[in-house]
């Protein structure tokens, strides 16, 4: 069976909202979240419930594909795990219950960012993630979210590790990984918002993966746009 993870985006959209959802106030110190947590807990969802942006919808179509692909005897060909990368929680499966919250890595300085990925244990837990078995690795990731994760050239990658990303942010990516870079015009290319465009690529991939499996995907370099189009 192949193994798929994919790590996405938190979006600012979600399924529920409350008057007393969390803020990076609320979420720095401990005991409060806590409490503000236990408070919130009836009405939490699972990750993957909770986030409902356009990146998570288009995203979704390539998750259920490959989910429901099947061989002749009837068995999954796949098994896929989505994590996302939260700016209040940290790494999250997307089963874990998350409530209602409003904090983003976006805007925040170079240092302030840093700080508060560490506080999260962003670092050390995308590095477990990176060591994790699969035979595809996804990682759709805009600039804040990748710098958060403060990879460095020499990070090892225990699987094939696919990142679609910026040209900026391409050359500061483990030396082993495979580097998709977007470009402006990707975005009328693929038919997408720009705020979807990873998660867009990342589903085509994933439907690309339920016909003919992963080797023509580890295989693409520059040629990656035309591999999608067809």
């Amino acid at each position: 069976m192949l193994r798929v993870s994919v790590l996405s985006t938190c979006t600012r959209e979600k399924a529920r909202d409350h008057p007393r959802k969390l803020l990076r106030v609320d979420l720095e110190d401990t005991r409060r979240r806590m409490a503000l947590e236990g408070a919130l807990a009836p009405v939490a969802l699972p990750a993957s419930r909770l986030y409902t942006g356009l990146p998570q919808r288009r995203l979704q179509r390539g998750l259920r594909a490959l989910r429901l692909a099947r061989s002749s005897g009837g068995e999954r060909r796949a098994r896929v795990d989505l994590w996302f990368l939260s700016a209040g929680f940290g790494l999250v499966h997307e089963a874990l219950p998350l409530v209602p919250y409003d904090c983003s890595f976006n805007g925040l300085d170079a240092a302030e960012l840093a700080a508060w990925a560490e506080q999260l244990v962003v670092p050390d837990s995308m590095r477990i993630f990176l060591s994790g078995p699969a035979e595809l690795r996804l990682v759709l990731l805009g600039d804040p979210y990748l710098r958060a994760c403060a990879l460095e050239r020499d990070t090892p990658l225990a699987a094939p590790t696919l990142f679609v990303t910026s040209r900026r942010m391409a050359s500061r990516l483990p030396a082993g990984a495979l580097c998709w870079v977007i470009e402006r015009s990707d975005v009328s290319r693929l038919g997408t918002p720009a705020v979807a465009l990873r998660q867009e690529i990342g589903a085509r991939v994933l439907e690309l993966l339920v016909r003919e499996g992963p080797a023509r995907v580890l295989a693409a370099r520059d040629d990656w746009r035309g591999l999608l189009l067809e």
